[in-house]
């Protein structure tokens, strides 16, 4: 066989081998506290946090509040210990977390209650002529001189925006035939290359049908949004061509029309609106939240200075005009499976099966907002991301995703996430857990980076990942009832999360007792 063969079919053989070792040595007290994770406790403890009482656990309301106390009394009950030093204290909206299994951090509320836009002399409607989505980063006021940056969506920013406020053409060919999600993207990327520019705000130009099109997906006055204290957003407008013109015409520049269609023809009209006639004030309401992440921590052994994190969300979207949204599913069923493992794990360590490697149970909130408690957490690591091996992920575990509807295998399958893409290792070690012991089917079609989903993105592993951290995303798939009223408990299928359980635990053991850290493959770094 050549060395390029042989390299070629390297991490397969690794993978079997590692596969036989595992059914070699699968340790019979894995199993058998594996087997403490059962449907009743997993309804148990679905049955409090999905109730309507917790006012669908909104981050930084009371329903999350409760959630947490809730979760931080079983860490207790468990005999978990508590992180090593208190979070910081500052006054919120009356939440002040006490004791040390919380990871307070501060968040800001704030809607939109009026805004008005004049340019040329022109006064034009909010919501009707253009729009936000939502209140992040829009000020109370805006001036400043105009600079026109065109497409701006290369790598480098065009100059002279540093201290302007810079228009953009957020529709060309480009844009046109991309799908929601991508286009929102796209323009967000392009709003960072001119933050970082230094422009000190940015008005993009989208076409008239993109305009009736995205002004539906915006959130309106009545829509509040949450975002980190510490971040003061960026004012991003999104403007009708009509209003494009109006400021075109009051700088003296040649008409918004001649200018798009010069472009569109890869030309570089010269363009100034220095001498632009504009004028801006907005109404936003503010309030101070205090959110918290609730950590669990079970010390290791003989490698108790490396660490293994296992996590899920315990917050949700709110109280919506829909309903109260309880997120039986998202992610009350990932909290509750965090519990279980929890559970298992405290009880392999009091009968005399304490792992190598420190175990911490992480559930955080503000997933919902931007995975806002993860990011903190990562930001401000109560353990040293350093010694962190991996994070285990579990968000939407307890429901029959949409492809697999009436299948024979739909109560049996796992979507994986992330696995390869840090660490071989761990992708080859969580086949062999399987394969020995889940006995589950492994689906990785969201694993594929160009699937629309992106998913890889959208869970708290990913600020793991951020930080060079190998992680594991254990998902089952959306479904009708998604962010919905009726994302209720009695859907839930509890014995698909039993298995699915009972693949994490035995992941994670062997992560934890295994004599060797998991590797990091750079090549592979998202």
């Amino acid at each position: 066989m050549s060395l390029s063969s042989l390299l070629r079919v390297a991490p397969v053989i690794a993978c079997l081998l590692l596969s036989t070792a595992w059914a070699q040595k699968i340790s019979k007290h894995m199993v058998r506290f594996a087997n403490t994770i059962t449907e009743e406790e997993l309804a148990a403890h679905e049955m409090f946090l999905a109730d309507t009482l917790l006012e669908a656990r909104e981050t930084g309301q009371r329903g999350q509040h409760a959630a947490a106390l809730y979760i931080a009394a079983s860490f207790k009950r468990l005999g978990l210990k508590p992180i090593p030093t208190a979070g910081p204290q500052q006054p919120g909206n009356g939440f002040t977390p006490a004791g040390r299994y919380y990871q307070p951090y501060f968040l800001q509320k704030s809607a939109i209650t009026a805004m008005e836009i004049s340019m040329g002399g022109t006064a034009f409607t909010w919501k009707k002529d253009f729009f936000t989505f939502g209140s992040r980063g829009i000020p109370d006021t805006m001036a400043g001189e105009w600079v026109f940056a065109g497409y701006a969506t290369d790598s480098a920013a065009p100059k002279g925006v540093q201290d302007k406020i810079a228009l953009v053409m957020g529709s060309n060919d480009k844009t046109a035939a991309m799908r929601a999600r991508d286009k929102t993207e796209f323009w967000f990327d392009s709003a960072k290359i001119l933050r970082k520019a230094g422009a000190k705000a940015i008005f993009f130009v989208v076409s008239d049908s993109d305009f009736l099109v995205y002004k539906g997906y915006a959130r309106t006055s009545s829509e509040n949004v949450v975002e980190r204290e510490t971040d003061n957003g960026f004012p991003l407008v999104f403007i009708t061509p009509a209003m494009a013109g109006a400021l075109f015409v009051s700088a003296g520049a040649p008409t918004f029309l001649s200018v798009e269609t010069a472009l569109r023809k890869g030309e570089s009209p010269e363009v100034s609106l220095a001498h632009a006639a504009f004028s801006y004030q907005a109404t936003v309401t503010r309030s101070n939240l205090t959110a918290c992440n609730v950590l669990g921590y079970l010390e290791g052994t003989d490698k108790k200075d490396e660490l293994l994190v296992i996590s899920a969300h315990h917050d949700h979207i709110g109280i919506t005009s829909a309903g109260v949204n309880v997120g039986a599913d998202d992610d009350a069923s990932g909290t509750s499976a965090l519990l279980e493992l929890a559970d298992a794990f405290s009880q392999a360590a009091a009968q005399g099966h304490r792992p190598r490697r420190s175990i911490l149970f992480l559930s955080v909130s503000g997933e919902e907002k931007g995975l806002f408690g993860s990011e903190y957490y990562t930001d401000h690591p109560v353990y040293s991301l350093a010694s962190t091996v991996a994070d285990l992920n579990i968000d939407m575990i307890g429901r029959v995703g949409s492809e697999y509807i009436g299948k024979s295998d739909s109560l049996d399958y796992v979507y994986l996430i992330g696995s390869d893409k840090l660490s071989p290792q761990l992708h080859a070690l969580s086949e062999s857990a399987n394969a020995s012991y889940g006995h589950m089917k492994l689906d990785y079609t969201y694993n594929n980076e160009d699937h629309p989903s992106r998913f890889y993105y959208r869970s708290d592993h990913y600020n793991f990942a951020k930080n060079n951290i190998p992680i594991i995303f254990y998902f089952s798939g959306t479904h009708a009832d998604y962010h919905k009223p009726t994302d209720t408990p009695d859907k839930l299928h509890f014995d698909k999360m039993v298995k699915t359980c009972h693949l994490v635990f035995a992941t994670a053991w062997e992560i934890a007792n295994r004599e060797a850290r998991l590797p990091v493959d750079a090549v592979k770094q998202p």
